[in-house]
């Protein structure tokens, strides 16, 4: 990813649009740190965003202080899927009526990260690999235009060179009948990870790369 980083916070408007789906993280102090995933509901330039505050965090945060709290965002645009934005602010308050609302003060500098068409997304979604005399299933833990990376745990008896089918209902864009093969079989802990390269470079539509990049950032991988 091309990284870039601005101080021009009326910059950010442009990344920003209500309904967007951010990733917070509360920075309550070392090795105390709080992730839930959210939405943006509106902000007014240099003064506050607004976030939806989920019910199981608040829950969660009962007996927290949400005032003042180091916050570390990031979100995936909207308008463009090309882009993640990230910064660094602090929270203003929270406020349960009349909805569960988070004020968060506006970030002095951001950056944002350009997202190249080759790129390869981490994910971990339920895959599996099928060959003419069996099937495994694992967990898809890459994915790019040319091929992608499936973890199976423990012993397996897949092939370097063997031509397999995959798949992965929760990429519901993926191509059918893709053809692809075996490439790499490397052990890791408990499993191996499964290289496995795409006969013919598969077309990222906008629908896929949207829904790509939504389980890469709910996986964390950006």
């Amino acid at each position: 990813m091309s990284t870039s980083s601005s101080n021009n916070i009326s910059e950010l408007e442009k990344y920003l649009q209500n309904g967007m789906k951010l990733s917070v993280s509360f920075q309550f102090g070392p090795n105390d740190n709080y992730d839930f995933t959210t939405t943006l509901v509106g902000n007014k330039t240099q003064q506050y965003l607004i976030l939806d505050l989920p019910i199981k965090a608040l829950e969660l945060l009962v007996m927290r202080k949400l005032s003042n709290v180091q916050t570390v965002v990031r979100g995936i645009c909207n308008k463009d899927y090309g882009h993640i934005v990230a910064f660094k602010t602090s929270t203003y308050q929270s406020i349960r009526r009349p909805f569960n609302l988070l004020f968060l003060r506006p970030p002095k500098h951001f950056a944002t990260k350009t997202i190249r068409e080759h790129e390869r997304y981490s994910i971990s979604l339920p895959a599996s690999i099928s060959t003419i005399n069996s099937e495994v299933s694992g967990v898809m833990a890459d994915l790019s235009v040319s091929g992608c990376g499936i973890f199976v745990a423990g012993e397996n008896e897949l092939q370097t060179g063997s031509k397999v089918d995959i798949r992965c209902e929760l990429i519901t864009s993926l191509p059918e009948n893709l053809g692809c093969h075996i490439v790499k079989i490397s052990r890791e802990p408990k499993g191996h990870l499964i290289g496995i390269k795409f006969d013919e470079t598969i077309n990222m539509s906008d629908e896929m790369r949207k829904e790509v990049l939504e389980h890469a950032f709910s996986a964390g991988s950006i």
